[in-house]
């Protein structure tokens, strides 16, 4: 079932940011005023939706938990499965039945991570164009470790030999230098790629579950 998209809008105070679902209140939760024939300080607008589908995403890190989807079960203590897309948006993962080549089945609400070559960690949620050269780099970066021979079920262990093992592996085989201090181990991964996006992910998850308890959110700008 499609999800639910969040709208921002101000009416009488631009320090006040107004949220909804899908459409305009009928009265402002600020005045009381009905809103069919306000003038708004900030008509409403549709809050980007950080989710996408991992075929959708190519040439980047895609995450999602472990089990249940980001809005519905999502917690800082959740834990999160990690695959690459190609060129192509095939996702490539390893997990406990080992090593999958997909087009992205069980990654439709995934949080894609776009990275630049010349920058250290994930750019943002949203794609960027990217050159031949390093599409050509990425891509033979995951055949090369794809083609090992490690990444079997059997060789699968939930704390020292899992996705997050294959994506690091990876991306030490991309080669990029700025990234060396970042992939010592899953915890400075998780630090400089995946935290930034998760920690703006909650935001919007946090916001859309306070809108299925209750109408509109006001929330106070800086």
């Amino acid at each position: 079932m499609e999800q639910r998209r969040i709208i921002c809008l101000q009416h009488c105070s631009k320090k006040v940011n107004i949220f909804a679902f899908d459409v305009v209140p009928e009265r402002c939760p600020v005045c009381a005023k009905c809103l069919e024939d306000e003038v708004l300080h900030t008509p409403p607008f549709l809050l980007p939706y950080p989710f996408r589908s991992s075929n959708e995403c190519p040439c980047s890190l895609v995450i999602k938990p472990s089990r249940g989807s980001f809005l519905r079960d999502y917690a800082n203590s959740t834990d999160l499965h990690i695959g690459v897309t190609d060129s192509a948006g095939k996702t490539y993962e390893y997990d406990s039945s080992g090593l999958r080549v997909t087009r992205g089945e069980s990654w439709t609400e995934c949080l894609p991570i776009f990275i630049n070559a010349d920058r250290r960690g994930p750019t943002s949620t949203v794609a960027r164009p990217l050159c031949p050269l390093w599409k050509e780099r990425w891509d033979a970066a995951i055949v090369a470790v794809a083609t090992e021979s490690h990444w079997t079920k059997d060789r699968y262990n939930t704390e020292n030999h899992n996705c997050f093992s294959f994506v690091l592996e990876f991306l030490r085989c991309v080669g990029v230098d700025a990234w060396t201090s970042c992939l010592r181990d899953k915890t400075s991964l998780c630090s400089a790629f995946i935290l930034p996006v998760t920690t703006l992910a909650g935001k919007y998850i946090s916001l859309y579950r306070q809108l299925l308890r209750q109408n509109c959110v006001m929330l106070v700008s800086c």
